[in-house]
């Protein structure tokens, strides 16, 4: 925006001043000038408002002037390029790449009880905004890990038929203090659909796939006095389950719930693991 103003042409005398090197300032649609100058001849330049930022203030001092004509001058004269941060969720570039950071949650298995889960939602993933402040898509890659907590007192075991079966302790004379745990691996394929919120929060809703490719089933227990470490093998896991996933959030934190309806075992050869997960995510 250009503006006819009386300027007064700064001539700094001190050498020390000439010496050092400058910055330009350019300031777009600026909404007031003031120039004044004191009868020692200091001169006081505040510029008010700038385009995008109406609380934008900016002051020059110089000392030691002398007057000359009216000139035709260009505010653009004072701006310091800035780089834009897209810090407005609505306002993000159509396509952009981000990556994960850790996620944790709390599981409530129908068939184990009480779980946890730890891994990386979206390790890496791609974001794309067709409409600006509407729906944006996310697709992305993950590990995820997790530990079921068996009931005390009972174990698991496999019939002739490589069913998978709960049995209490009392079943097997001398056993006491036994525990089983569950363990499965996965890599994620993640797929999310969100909603800004304002400035700052989003909620949204996504499906995750999950290769499971590896199970591990351990019982502990003590038999006649002495602690035995048991793994089952060739546990018929399902190689592909889905959980649901439901968050809200910011660009860095992410808070979720989790539905995971599948059972991890082939043709019902083990116990009910769907299950409830609550959880946070981070990302960088």
């Amino acid at each position: 925006m250009k503006t006819n103003i009386f300027i007064l042409l700064l001539f700094v005398t001190s050498l020390n001043a000439m010496a050092q090197s400058s910055d330009s300032l350019v300031i777009r649609n600026a909404k007031k000038v003031d120039v004044k100058r004191s009868e020692n001849g200091d001169i006081q330049l505040n510029v008010y408002g700038k385009e995008g930022d109406e609380s934008f203030r900016y002051t020059y001092k110089a000392s030691q002037v002398e007057q000359v004509d009216t000139a035709d001058f260009d505010l653009d004269f004072f701006k310091k390029e800035e780089k834009k941060l897209y810090k407005d969720l609505g306002n993000t570039p159509k396509t952009r790449w981000s990556f994960g950071g850790l996620h944790a949650g709390i599981l409530e298995s129908e068939g184990f009880g009480l779980g946890i889960e730890a891994g990386v939602h979206n390790l890496l993933c791609f974001n794309y905004a067709p409409i600006k402040f509407g729906p944006q898509f996310r697709s992305g890659i993950g590990l995820s890990s997790k530990l079921w907590f068996g009931k005390r007192d009972t174990f698991y075991d496999k019939d002739e038929n490589n069913h998978i079966m709960q049995q209490h302790q009392t079943t097997v004379k001398g056993m006491y203090s036994s525990r089983s745990t569950m363990q499965t691996a996965s890599l994620q394929l993640c797929q999310d659909i969100y909603q800004p919120i304002g400035r700052r929060w989003f909620i949204g809703a996504g499906a995750i796939v999950n290769w499971n490719f590896s199970m591990n089933l351990v019982n502990r227990y003590k038999l006649d006095g002495k602690e035995i470490t048991e793994t089952l093998h060739n546990l018929n896991y399902k190689p592909f389950t889905v959980d649901w996933k439901f968050f809200v959030g910011t660009r860095n934190y992410e808070y979720y719930i989790m539905y995971m309806p599948d059972n991890m075992f082939k043709n019902n050869k083990g116990p009910r693991t769907s299950e409830v997960a609550f959880g946070i995510s981070m990302y960088f």
